[in-house]
């Protein structure tokens, strides 16, 4: 099989030259999150002898994080697998790393991507997949780590516009939020067109309190991911619902619901989380969902509830089926964590023992208004949130969630303590007024 050399010097097995132009295209469009990512799975279907245009395909199904997608992946994968033979050992390293990612074995999936881009720092491809799976441990909880990682890749990349928007979002869960706006703009300078750096300036706007500054600049730049993948779309116009929500904008919220976040693609996960993740929070501020909603999320969200890929994923999933009256498919999906917690493997004792099973059990409660039970099983655990998965703002529900319930029960000064504890130097909005009253 002939070798060609991408525009990053990294060396691809390919059947032409062309298969390795698509091989490249994958890496380019995953770090700018365009739409091109979803000519994967048409790729490694036009040229089947190359391994990494299975390995992309494979990697572009896992991502949507649900049991439908990873048994599509595994077709890719074992293809992958089969052409290991004839490939380069950063292939056949790449392959293996994503065999375990594909088998939710995220720590071992992980440290072998650290390893790979030490010896391989060019792959951005594996960098970019890292960061994913930094999402899956918890990307607050692995914050130093990711920006170790980063950091470590800085002197191979320093061109990339796609490596500065995964290093100003490392830095920014880590609270360095000045230096983190340098090179979330430094990443703009070289590709105005770079969702994942708006992503970050987003995370700080919330964090430093420039909220009008930061709806304008949103606003001004949701036409762009409209044009990106759909999942940075959804997640970015997330962001500006709570910049809405911060100042109770609430008809701004009901028409961006309509026209960014819900019903483009309902029965993908991201899409769920980002409108659960929306929902929850206007009922801790005691606005109703428009349009009964959440009967309808709730109904998409079955299909995905009980399989366990991370408890973060799980726990917005069952607050709406609860919230939505299905009790049952609620507590079958927190039984399914609650045996998933007693698994012999590193992920059971690491994640859902100590804290993922009772975080869903919480979550299911909560949404069922029962904010006696929810606060027993969350409070002991309170601290371990940020292990459960995703970042510091989308954990930032499940603690002002905790913050609610803690009210509901008349123990504000509970509340108010772990506000200070969790939020004593933001800046206070009206919502957050809100879920403090």
């Amino acid at each position: 099989m002939p070798i060609f050399t991408t525009e990053r010097g990294l060396e691809v097995t390919a059947e032409s030259e062309k298969a390795a132009g698509a091989v490249q295209d994958f890496e380019t469009n995953l770090l700018g999150l365009t739409k091109g990512l979803d000519d994967a799975p048409a790729n490694a279907e036009k040229f089947p002898e190359t391994l990494m245009t299975q390995a992309c395909a494979a990697t572009y199904f896992i991502y949507a994080q649900d049991e439908a997608n990873l048994t599509t992946a595994e077709g890719f994968l074992q293809k992958a697998e089969s052409l290991s033979k004839g490939a380069t050992p950063r292939e056949q390293s790449y392959v293996s790393a994503l065999r375990l990612f594909h088998g939710k074995h995220f720590q071992e999936a992980l440290a072998t991507l650290e390893l790979h881009t030490g010896q391989w720092p060019r792959d951005l491809l594996a960098a970019k997949v890292s960061e994913f799976l930094y999402y899956t441990l918890g990307q607050h909880h692995c914050g130093l780590r990711f920006r170790d990682h980063m950091e470590r890749l800085e002197k191979s990349n320093s061109e990339s516009a796609g490596y500065w928007s995964m290093c100003s979002f490392a830095t920014e869960l880590c609270g360095d939020y000045h230096t983190a706006q340098d090179e979330a703009e430094r990443s703009l300078s070289l590709d105005e067109n770079q969702p994942w750096a708006q992503h970050t300036l987003a995370h700080i706007t919330s964090r430093r309190g420039k909220g009008l500054h930061g709806i304008a600049y949103m606003e001004e730049a949701l036409p762009l991911w409209r044009q990106a993948n759909r999942g940075i779309h959804s997640h970015n116009a997330w962001h500006l619902a709570l910049m809405y929500l911060d100042q109770m904008k609430l008809e701004k919220i009901h028409a961006l619901l309509k026209s960014d976040l819900w019903g483009i693609m309902p029965d993908a996960v991201f899409e769920q989380l980002d409108t659960i993740a929306l929902l929850w929070r206007l009922d801790l501020a005691g606005e109703p969902a428009p349009d009964n909603l959440w009967a309808e999320v709730a109904a998409k969200a079955e299909a995905h509830a009980g399989q366990c890929f991370i408890p973060f994923i799980d726990g917005h999933l069952v607050y709406a089926l609860a919230r939505a009256g299905n009790t049952d498919a609620a507590m079958a999906a927190v039984q399914k964590a609650r045996l998933r917690a007693e698994a012999d493997d590193v992920e059971a004792r690491d994640v859902w023992a100590p804290v993922g099973a009772d975080f869903v059990a919480a979550c299911a409660d909560f949404g069922a208004g029962k904010f006696r039970e929810a606060v027993t099983q969350l409070m002991p655990v309170a601290g371990l949130i940020p292990m459960v998965g995703g970042s510091d703002a989308q954990d930032d529900l499940f603690r002002l969630a905790l913050i609610h319930g803690l009210n509901q029960l008349g123990d504000s000064a509970d509340a108010h303590t772990l506000w200070d504890r969790f939020y004593g130097d933001k800046w206070r909005t009206a919502f957050d007024d809100r879920v403090l009253a």
